[in-house]
């Protein structure tokens, strides 16, 4: 495969990856001049009308979808190579590692981190099930990361549509078995909640860098599925966020009825956790999934003594302690009287607040985050503040795709997704340089290209003219510096203008011809 070239476009140049039933190759697309990913079917299943059927679905699953954490879909093909039937899809190429990866070179991640990878895998995910795709193979080897930190949700061979058929153990490949639902274990009827699941198990072990689940083999990791007994986070991270583990839980409840409702859900109690200022609201109950407890030491049990009888003398002091007690218990009565009355008058003023004048902030409502992503900082500023949303640059980073002090990735929630008035979203914009890219003034007129120099912060440099009979007269032929390329600001760019298709003229045979006449035929040409 390496060398070859797919559909007279894309050139195979290396392989990158090797999955269950494809290959991955990094490859060029010479249309568009970018780099891309190949997936190519293996040859041992091209023959398997089956597979060849998975395969291709993947395409279609993935290829109507269009969010920034899910890997986007350009093309798919099928074609001979060297005799051999090639079966391919053509996808975004990102340059970065899996999540898997990520979590074994760390061990585990920090609280803060899986929030803002934990955040942009619900994006996709309530992306995804808005368009009723159900991932249905949710895990870590499935997840790429940027270099940017940003997250890519990709591998969607196994997705179905929500209305799509009961699957079962043998009907179809049924994912990871240490990442798949009960449900899916018993091969019953697969939707959303199966993904919800799943996603908990990836939030498991990126804040542990363990999984909830294993045995020796598939079948006894299933029945430990089904079963629903393991550790909490907190056994492995004892400083976890409570909000965080609680999330963690719920999406991991054996019956899917008790888990999220939606993947906007959980999106929303993890902002809550990331903003690091208001408390998820999560019912607790006595589900199927049953914690493990962790083992706490026995106390010694405390010795009864025998009740001493009252002699016959102690009867007045007795009725004096009693006295006593009933005077105590009057004044605390006094005591939780007038607190109860401070309370209900706090509580009256709170409501008063909140209801009838609006404030503490309770008239906050959930808005939906503005397209930022491309925006300057004080645009992108402005757009969050002007539905209530404040902004926070969270890192700098360097991509050539946008200018410096653009918004290059919104870290803990997505463009389109709601949040509460108040939240603050963090994002990571392109860092400032000293270097500014040179303008692309190729076939422009002299006049025009002039005005981009300096609108640009360059210095108009020498102008030469050349002939070409491609390039039309006026217009510039060629730069240096050439386009795009980083120089300092003030950089002189010469030009070179075209002057036309050189003009040719017809020169008369003069050969053995008197002089005088010679010079009569060059003048009638109009020469001197």
């Amino acid at each position: 495969m390496i060398n070859s070239v797919l559909n007279q476009r894309y050139e195979i140049l290396e392989k990158i990856g090797d999955g269950g039933m494809a290959e991955v190759f990094r490859a060029h697309c010479r249309v568009l001049n970018r780099q891309v990913a190949i997936k190519a079917l293996k040859q041992q299943y091209v023959n398997d009308a089956e597979f060849v059927r998975k395969f291709r679905k993947e395409s279609s699953s993935a290829g109507g979808l269009n969010h920034p954490n899910i890997i986007n879909i350009f093309d798919i093909g099928e074609e001979l190579v060297e005799g051999k039937t090639v079966y391919y899809i053509v996808m975004e190429y990102v340059d970065g590692w899996t999540l898997k990866e990520e979590i074994v070179k760390k061990g585990k991640l920090s609280a803060q981190q899986v929030v803002v990878y934990g955040s942009q895998i619900a994006a996709a995910l309530a992306h995804a099930h808005s368009h009723h795709i159900i991932h249905r193979d949710i895990k870590p080897q499935n997840i790429m990361i940027t270099k940017d930190g940003i997250v890519k949700l990709m591998d969607f061979g196994i997705a179905r549509t929500t209305n799509s058929q009961t699957m079962t153990m043998t009907s179809e490949a049924m994912g990871s078995v240490h990442y798949f639902s009960p449900e899916q274990a018993r091969g019953q009827v697969t939707d959303e909640k199966t993904d919800i699941y799943s996603f908990g198990i990836v939030l498991y072990e990126m804040v542990t860098g363990q999984l909830p689940f294993d045995g020796d083999t598939p079948v006894a990791v299933g029945v430990k599925h089904i079963q629903g007994e393991f550790l909490p986070p907190s056994k492995w991270v004892p400083n976890i966020p409570v909000d965080l583990e609680r999330i963690i839980l719920k999406c991991m409840k054996t019956n899917p009825v008790q888990r999220y409702n939606n993947m906007d859900e959980i999106l929303y109690d993890l902002q809550k956790v990331g903003s690091g200022n208001s408390q998820v609201d999560i019912d607790d109950d006595n589900s199927q999934t049953r914690v493990i407890p962790v083992q706490v030491r026995e106390y010694d049990k405390v010795e009864q003594k025998p009740v001493r009888q009252v002699k016959k003398g102690e009867s007045k002091v007795s009725n004096r302690k009693s006295k006593n007690v009933k005077k105590k218990k009057d004044r605390l009565m006094t005591i939780l009287g007038v607190l109860v009355a401070f309370a209900l008058v706090l509580g009256a003023f709170i409501v008063y607040q909140n209801v009838l004048k609006g404030g503490l902030g309770s008239n906050k409502i959930d808005v939906e985050v503005p397209k930022i992503i491309g925006k300057d900082k004080a645009e992108a500023e402005k757009l969050l503040k002007d539905v209530g949303l404040e902004f926070e640059v969270e890192s700098t980073v360097e991509n050539d795709e946008f200018e410096p002090g653009q918004v290059v990735s919104i870290n803990n929630t997505a463009e389109g997704n709601k949040a509460r008035q108040g939240f603050v979203v963090k994002v990571s914009v392109k860092g400032e340089s000293d270097l500014v890219q040179v303008p692309d003034l190729k076939g422009l007129d002299e006049e025009a290209a002039q005005k981009i120099i300096e609108e640009k912060g360059f210095v108009p440099g020498e102008v030469k003219e050349e002939a070409n009979k491609e390039i039309e007269k006026g217009k510039v032929i060629t730069q240096n510096p050439q386009a795009n390329e980083k120089v300092e600001k003030n950089t002189r760019i010469d030009l070179l203008i075209s002057s036309g298709e050189e003009e040719t003229v017809f020169m008369p045979n003069l050969d053995n011809v008197d002089i005088n006449v010679a010079k009569k035929q060059w003048k009638m040409q109009g020469y001197r």
